[in-house]
């Protein structure tokens, strides 16, 4: 916009701003969001990949960490029509989903599922599935991607214990989630006051179905 400005003396000045406009010189936006899932130790499961872009890319590699000598036996299940390679160490998978010739992936699409077996005996525990990185060039063989996000995955191991987590939501409030067995009796009690003499009140009782 052009801005004039005024000298109330024997002087005019112009003043003009320039118009000042954004370009988009084609850096990728895109997110990586591994799912989660809850198991029995000594069983198998898997979580879904899923995976958003602004701009078709020829293929997605990401590297996602896991706890050592907690979950083995790794897998990958790519969604049809895509292909995919796993490799792994001690502690980090890399996975890559891959189009067939001369197709593409674009927009937001699930590329496929991590399968695992849950250890034997071990504790029950919240086992984070970090993601470490994130490659996915574009058509024109970009690989810079200064806008990617990531959403960490979870698996959920339960062997003798139930598990119990509290959460804040956006609106300020906390929840409770209970993660336990099918068939069993779980009561939830709470207080308002920890000095003694404390007395405790049910909240929560209900029968996990089978």
């Amino acid at each position: 916009r052009e801005v004039s400005v005024f000298d109330r003396g024997s002087n005019l000045l112009d003043s003009v701003s320039r118009e000042v406009s954004v370009y988009n010189y084609g850096f990728n936006s895109l997110n990586i969001a591994i799912g989660s899932t809850v198991v029995l130790s000594g069983t198998s499961g898997g979580v879904p990949v899923t995976f958003s872009t602004q701009f078709p890319v020829t293929n997605v590699q990401v590297a996602v960490g896991f706890p050592q000598n907690l979950l083995t036996n790794w897998s990958v299940q790519p969604q049809s029509p895509l292909t995919a390679t796993l490799m792994s160490n001690s502690s980090s998978l890399y996975l890559t989903f891959t189009p067939p010739n001369g197709q593409s992936i674009a927009n937001t699409q699930q590329l496929g599922q991590i399968s695992f077996t849950a250890i034997s005996n071990q504790p029950s525990a919240f086992l984070p599935l970090p993601v470490a990185g994130i490659t996915a060039p574009m058509l024109d063989g970009t690989t810079y991607t200064p806008y990617a996000t990531a959403q960490d995955g979870e698996v959920v191991v339960l062997h003798t214990n139930s598990l119990l987590r509290m959460t804040r939501g956006t609106n300020g409030q906390e929840y409770l989630t209970l993660y336990g067995f099918s068939g069993t009796n779980y009561t939830i009690e709470a207080t308002t006051n920890l000095s003694p003499p404390t007395v405790w009140q049910p909240v929560y009782t209900d029968l996990l179905p089978v």
